[in-house]
C-alpha cells in the first residue's frame, strides 16, 4: 500500500526577490495527470495530480522562465509524463524551455536512449534511498553509465552520505559527470564534523563529481524556516562553483510553496553574488549564480 502525500500550496508566497532573465529551476517533478500518465505500480507514495501547466503556472509566479524536470520515482521508467511536459515547453521559448532527468530499467536499450534523447533528456536519476526502494542492481547501473557517456549525459545519484564509503568503488570508476541529490541527505543536527559530511566533502576533490545544493527540508533538524542547514550549506558555498550546482530549494510537491520565501532568503545569505561557473555536469552552459539565485542558459 502507498501513502498518500499532501498537495502543493494553492497560494504559494511570492518571494521579494526577483530572479534574473533566464532564470531556470534545476530541479523540479510533475505528476500525472494520472488518467493520462499512471502512476506506478510499485511506487512508494503517491500524490495528488500536479501537471506541466501547474508547474509553469507556479514558476511564473516566482520569475522562473527555464526549468530541469526530474522524473519522480512514483512515475518509476515511465517517462512520458516528463517528455510530454518538455515538448509543450516550446510554446515558451524555441527549443523548449525545459530538459529533463530520467529514470530508465535495467534492460534499457539504446534507441530508447536515443528517443530520450531527442525528447530533451539530458541526464538519468538513480535512487539508492532505502525509503524509495535502496540501490539499483549494481550490473545494469554500469552498463547504463557506459550507454549514456556518448550521449553526453551526467548521473544524478540519491543516496545517503552515509553510504558514499561503500560505493566507493562506483564512483572512482566513473567516466561521466555524477551529481550527488540534495547533498547527500546529511543530516545538520549531527553538526560538521560528523563522517558523512567529511566523506561528502574528499568526494568533491573527484572532477567529475558534482553536489545539488538542495532539499534543506529533508535534512534540517528543527524544521521550518531550516536554520539549522545554514553552516553546512555555506561550507558547501565555500566550495569551488565547479563541483557545485543549485535549485530552487523547494523541487518537491510534498512542501510547503510558501516556504520559497524562506529558502531565497536562506540561499542568499549563504552564497552571495558568486562568479558563474561556464558549464552543466553534461559540458553544457549551467547556471549562473547570481545574487545567490541560479539562471541557466539551456541549450537547444
Amino acid at each position: 500500500m502507498t501513502k498518500a502525500i499532501a498537495g502543493p500550496d494553492p497560494n504559494p508566497v511570492k518571494p521579494k526577490y526577483v530572479p534574473p532573465p533566464g532564470a531556470c529551476d534545476a530541479h523540479c517533478h510533475i505528476f500525472g495527470p494520472a488518467a493520462k500518465f499512471p502512476y506506478a505500480p510499485e511506487r512508494r507514495y503517491t500524490p495528488p495530480d500536479s501537471p506541466k501547466e501547474k508547474l509553469r503556472a507556479l514558476h511564473e509566479h516566482l520569475g522562473f522562465s527555464r526549468a530541469v524536470l526530474v522524473q519522480a520515482s512514483c512515475h518509476g521508467a515511465d517517462n512520458r509524463a516528463m517528455l510530454d511536459a518538455i515538448a509543450w515547453s516550446g510554446k515558451f521559448e524555441p527549443g523548449g524551455a525545459w530538459r529533463g532527468v530520467a529514470m530508465i530499467g535495467d534492460d534499457v536499450a539504446e534507441p530508447e536512449l536515443e528517443a530520450l534523447h531527442a525528447g530533451g533528456v539530458r541526464g538519468v536519476r538513480f535512487n539508492f534511498v532505502r525509503h524509495l526502494g535502496g540501490a539499483p542492481d549494481a550490473r545494469a547501473l554500469e552498463r547504463t553509465l557506459a550507454m549514456v557517456e556518448p550521449l553526453g549525459w551526467h548521473v544524478v545519484l540519491h543516496f545517503d552520505a552515509e553510504d558514499i564509503e561503500s560505493h566507493a568503488e562506483l564512483f572512482r570508476r566513473a567516466r561521466v559527470p555524477f551529481v550527488i541529490d540534495h547533498m547527500g541527505r546529511v543530516q545538520a543536527a549531527r553538526g560538521l564534523d560528523q563522517r558523512p559530511f567529511r566523506m561528502l566533502l574528499d568526494l568533491m576533490k573527484n572532477p567529475l563529481a558534482w553536489v545539488k545544493v538542495s532539499g534543506p527540508e529533508r535534512v534540517s533538524a528543527a524544521g521550518k524556516p531550516f536554520t539549522t542547514r545554514r553552516p553546512s550549506r555555506r561550507r558547501w558555498s565555500s566550495r569551488p562553483l565547479s563541483a557545485c550546482c543549485g535549485n530552487r530549494l523547494s523541487p518537491s510537491q510534498r512542501e510547503d510553496h510558501a516556504e520559497r520565501r524562506r529558502a531565497g532568503r536562506l540561499l542568499r545569505e549563504s552564497r552571495p553574488g558568486r562568479e558563474a561557473p561556464k558549464t552543466d555536469p553534461g559540458g553544457q552552459p549551467r547556471a549562473a549564480l547570481l545574487d545567490g539565485r541560479e539562471a541557466a542558459r539551456v541549450k537547444t
